[in-house]
């Protein structure tokens, strides 16, 4: 088994990422974005004067593939992943045995692009945009 990473330890919310002969569960389009606090003062009759105040919260998106086809239970995926937006769990995330930050993340929200549907309803692929927070 390749395992790519994880987010979460208990297994109603645990994403794992991995790659094996019966089950496939990856991300695309990963993306960090860092950012840092300004405050404007406005002075009258001039240009507005800037100061930095620090960093601000790192933001990490990604989607996440869920299909049937590669050994992987779409509903019950995404059902894990919006139980833990709702609950406000924080866990670090693994890529390749390090952590992507070494603050723990939180996800901020979940979106769900529901690709195919098959006979009766059954969801076979769906892809979720996930975006975590940095949790202090």
């Amino acid at each position: 088994m390749a395992k790519i990473g994880q987010w979460g330890k208990e297994k109603n919310c645990r994403i794992r990422f991995l790659v094996n002969a019966n089950k496939q569960l990856t991300f695309t389009n990963m993306k960090r974005t860092a950012a840092s606090r300004w405050a404007t003062h406005n002075i009258v009759g001039k240009r507005p004067k800037m100061e930095y105040l620090g960093p601000d919260m790192d933001e990490i998106t990604m989607d996440i593939i869920f299909d049937v086809e590669m050994g992987v239970n779409p509903r019950k995926e995404m059902k894990k992943l919006r139980i833990a937006c709702r609950k406000g769990e924080a866990h670090y995330l693994w890529i390749g045995g390090r952590k992507v930050r070494a603050a723990k993340l939180y996800i901020k929200s979940v979106s769900e692009s529901w690709d195919r549907i098959w006979n009766q309803g059954e969801l076979a692929r769906c892809v979720v945009s996930v975006t975590f927070g940095e949790y202090r």
